[in-house]
């Protein structure tokens, strides 16, 4: 017997050839997936919860499950934020975030921040003296009020934005000089 599936021709068995008695023997009853569900989502969600990321490591921290290392990098710097503006609207300007509110104008100066994370907040990182060492010549420092931020509680590595990125695409980096 011939048919189609999405417009693609197939070849379909006579239904002489298929053995539709059995079928009520092969399916597994819902329960019994409910059951094995609850039992393997605990395990599931505890392997994932596990994970650390480098950053994450270093401070004994648990990552958030589902987010790549620099996922959680951006999840940190967007609670720094938060915890330094509140719910009030970031502004930026030349990687320097210092301006929240209605007062921050004109926008040819003033970029705004849209959060990627709507409830970030008590972040790990640290607002710090700026570093007087480069980082690359395509890495800059980001501020916030014009300090930099720590990457932890020790100053060693310090939130950057690669400059060459076509995104705001942020890491935790030494110093190279």
């Amino acid at each position: 017997m011939h048919g189609t599936v999405e417009g693609v021709p197939v070849q379909l068995p006579d239904t002489d050839e298929v053995d539709t008695q059995n079928w009520k023997e092969l399916r597994v009853p819902d329960k019994m997936l409910r059951r094995l569900g609850c039992a393997i989502l605990p395990l599931i969600l505890l392997a994932a919860g596990g994970s650390t990321s480098a950053t994450g490591a270093a401070r004994g921290r648990t990552v958030t499950p589902g987010l790549t290392p620099r996922g959680q990098i951006l999840w940190e710097f967007e609670a720094l934020l938060r915890d330094n503006f509140g719910p009030k609207p970031v502004f930026v300007r030349r990687d320097d975030f210092s301006c929240a509110g209605n007062a921050c104008g004109p926008l040819a100066q003033w970029s705004p921040y849209f959060f990627t994370f709507a409830k970030a907040s008590g972040s790990r990182f640290r607002l710090v003296k700026r570093p007087a060492a480069s980082f690359g010549q395509h890495a800059g420092v980001v501020l916030i009020k014009s300090k930099a931020i720590a990457c932890g509680s020790r100053s060693h590595e310090f939130l950057i934005r690669y400059l060459i990125a076509f995104s705001f695409t942020v890491d935790c980096q030494r110093p190279v000089r």
